[in-house]
């Protein structure tokens, strides 16, 4: 569980901070050679993002909080489901 919630806060951090760039590039708020992708500073903010991810994600018991779980409560059946025929036939 931890591992799991470690990757995907290392990986939401760096697809948020990638994606937040392009934005601003294309939006003219930052010039394409503003923000080296491979600089400390890049990857400092992307370490940061990544423990805030991860800190919430422990901070919440490694589940959904509560406006986001009654939405995706057809997703978390569905992976019940998935569970239970992996478990099975497996």
């Amino acid at each position: 569980m931890t591992i799991s919630a470690f990757h995907s806060a290392s990986r939401g951090a760096q697809l948020f901070a990638r994606g937040t760039l392009a934005y601003a590039v294309r939006h003219k708020y930052l010039s394409p050679t503003a923000v080296d992708e491979k600089g400390k500073v890049f990857n400092f903010f992307i370490v940061g993002l990544g423990c805030l991810g991860f800190w919430w994600q422990f901070w919440n018991g490694f589940s959904l909080p509560f406006p986001v779980n009654v939405l995706l409560l057809p997703v978390t059946f569905a992976e019940y489901g998935m569970r239970f025929l992996v478990f099975m036939l497996g």
